[in-house]
């Protein structure tokens, strides 16, 4: 599982790079949830926080391995896939900051409330724009 992390970080970078969006749109999710609306609740199971750990580990392995930095988007964009090839339901969220000069985009997953990539505890806030829950990862 670990090299096939590691190919989904490398895919997922190049598709960012040279893709448009709407050919991102099967590896985001489904889309549950836009603007604004309530979290999604879910019961989090032993099996599930298993394999966000194992999930964390193999992307923080597969990361020291390629040539570049990946992005929220792409740790994102892989964990979803990593826990759906595990049998984990997953939410998917992209969300907008306002920065000094800027707005500011960053995507995260999360199963149920736990964290999985892309939370900070204590930086910036992200009004959540959009919320892409468990499809077809492959």
């Amino acid at each position: 599982m670990q090299l096939k992390v590691w190919y989904w970080l490398f895919a997922a970078k190049l598709k960012i790079a040279f893709r448009p969006y709407s050919a991102l749109k099967k590896d985001l999710g489904v889309p549950m949830l836009t603007l604004s609306g309530e979290s999604v609740d879910r019961v989090l199971h032993f099996h599930d926080s298993d394999a966000i750990l194992k999930v964390q580990r193999w992307i923080s392995k597969a990361q020291r391995w390629l040539p570049f930095r990946c992005q929220c988007l792409v740790l994102a964009i892989v964990a979803r896939k990593a826990l759906a090839q595990l049998g984990v339901p997953c939410e998917l969220y992209l969300g907008v900051a306002k920065g000094r000069l800027r707005l500011k985009a960053h995507a995260w997953v999360k199963v149920g409330e736990v964290p999985v990539v892309g939370v900070f505890e204590n930086g910036p806030h992200y009004t959540v724009v959009q919320i892409f829950g468990s499809g077809d990862a492959t």
